[in-house]
């Protein structure tokens, strides 16, 4: 028997008492060298122009750190410059096997700041995404749902 692979994923929003709701999406990211797999949340940023921003406790869960692509580096932000590291991962969504280059901000770029998990345009782009905000919902599908 062959299983289907869903062509349409959708989350609730998420959000703290003094946050408002924000879209997420959830999937596993693998690490092709060291075959480490993990299931992430992420924040839906379409402000970010990388594919995925990962904490830096993804980052090491992962081993991200023997796939290393260059020496630390820098993103900038409006509230300065954040130390990167990069290094490719793959992130398995909806059938789909998708070849990115994650990033994590070392924990010395904001020190005592909340680590961010961020989903970016280099992966929106890839799908639809719906964000039903009156619903706090955010979907995503695959092109050939539509």
């Amino acid at each position: 028997m062959v299983e289907r692979v869903p062509l349409k994923k959708c989350w609730d929003y998420a959000g703290e008492r003094d946050i408002r709701p924000y879209p997420v999406m959830e999937f596993i990211v693998r690490n092709p060298v060291v075959g480490r797999e993990a299931p992430v949340r992420a924040r839906v940023d379409t402000g970010f122009s990388g594919e995925l921003m990962l904490a830096f406790d993804y980052w090491r869960g992962l081993e991200l750190g023997k796939t290393i692509l260059a020496s630390p580096g820098e993103y900038g932000t409006f509230a300065g410059p954040l130390i990167t590291w990069r290094a490719p991962v793959i992130l398995l969504f909806l059938g789909l096997d998708l070849e990115l280059e994650a990033i994590a901000e070392t924990p010395i770029s904001f020190p005592g700041l909340p680590q961010r998990t961020l989903v970016g345009r280099g992966v929106l782009n890839k799908l639809f995404l719906e964000l039903r905000g009156p619903e706090e919902k955010c979907c995503a599908f695959r092109g050939d749902a539509c």
